[in-house]
């Protein structure tokens, strides 16, 4: 592995949160996907309304509270970085 010269440090910073926020968008995105999946498998193999229903209930939390941490670690790099550079 490569290291970058002290020069080049703001600049490797700078990638690295790029690399960072691009990684959780896609995480996020492929989450999305998956939890989509599951939501139309469980509506095509729960027959039972209220089993099915709760159960669609979980995945919806599920995913919004992954939404919401998500943001939260976006707003805690930015800021994390935005202090380094001042």
């Amino acid at each position: 592995m490569k290291y970058p010269e002290k020069k080049d440090s703001n600049l490797s910073e700078d990638n690295i949160v790029d690399d960072l926020q691009t990684s959780l968008n896609e995480v996020l995105s492929n989450t999305s996907h998956v939890m989509g999946n599951l939501l139309k498998s469980i509506d095509t193999n729960i027959t039972d309304k209220k089993t099915r229903d709760e159960s669609r209930d979980i995945i919806k939390k599920l995913f919004s509270d992954l939404n919401n941490t998500t943001q939260e670690v976006r707003n805690q790099i930015s800021q994390a970085y935005n202090q380094e550079e001042e």
